[in-house]
């Protein structure tokens, strides 16, 4: 969210079901109210819903404060029917969330919540252990990294950090634990988060700051081999200006 935007604490997540024939050009996607908890990221995945694999979906609450977790009761995993559609809260203690992803995050073969939360003075990255029954909790709660904040006098409307995305540096090698990706948002830093160990109970990182712009780190950052090398370059978008990072390891060098 750009720095000074305001809007109303009301929020919704809409499912279009896509018409059968020539999508693109049709003018009516039929739309089914989901949650209202719903603000800027929300991701899903399928996991256990009361003994049955089901799409489940998590959702970021910038604006109304509350991580959740949405599902349907129907037995067909049939969203169109509102009725059975269910949203509990995982966790609304700690500010603004900003972003959610789910991934193994210790190399226990377990997915996991990445999330953010968002402030000027003490912003977090925290990892949630997903239970084996989204529907009952409990939901562990990890601070990987925290005291994130924004320079200066006027905070008002900023925070960080933003995105945070986990990834591997090489294509080759994806095992083990991710090193983390982290924008600094309005405190003008882009961070790595690397873990302390592969052990899959020490939840300690060490934070790098890799960059430090101008004007704001945005959220819109890409991985890929791009030269066919083996190892992912970053793409790092900054509202003030444009840069481009080669991540051979985690050795950064500016190429663009």
């Amino acid at each position: 969210m750009p720095a000074g935007v305001e809007a109303s604490s009301k929020s919704q997540l809409v499912w279009f079901v896509q018409p059968s024939s020539y999508p693109a050009l049709s003018p009516s996607w039929n739309g089914h109210l989901i949650a209202d908890c719903a603000d800027l990221f929300f991701r899903s995945a399928n996991l256990n819903v009361g003994g049955k694999n089901k799409t489940v979906i998590f959702s970021a609450g910038y604006f109304s404060k509350r991580l959740c977790v949405t599902w349907t009761e129907d037995q067909n995993g049939d969203w169109s029917d509102v009725t059975k559609v269910r949203t509990t809260t995982v966790d609304d203690e700690l500010g603004v969330y900003f972003s959610v992803e789910v991934a193994d995050m210790n190399g226990d073969n377990r997915q996991d919540l990445l999330v953010t939360v968002s402030s000027p003075d003490n912003g977090t990255v925290l990892v949630y252990e997903i239970p084996d029954d989204v529907t009952k909790g409990p939901w562990e709660r990890r601070v990987i990294s925290d005291g994130f904040s924004v320079p200066g006098l006027f905070k008002q409307g900023k925070g960080s950090p933003g995105f945070a995305v986990p990834f591997y540096p090489s294509e080759v090698n994806s095992t083990g634990k991710p090193s983390i990706l982290v924008s600094g948002y309005d405190d003008g830093h882009a961070y790595i988060l690397s873990p302390a160990s592969q052990s899959s109970t020490d939840w300690s990182y060490e934070r790098t700051s890799f960059h430090a712009g101008h004007g704001v780190i945005g959220n819109g950052f890409q991985l890929g081999d791009v030269d066919g090398d083996g190892t992912q370059e970053l793409f790092l978008p900054c509202y003030s200006e444009g840069a481009g990072f080669s991540l051979p390891g985690h050795t950064l060098r500016l190429f663009a």
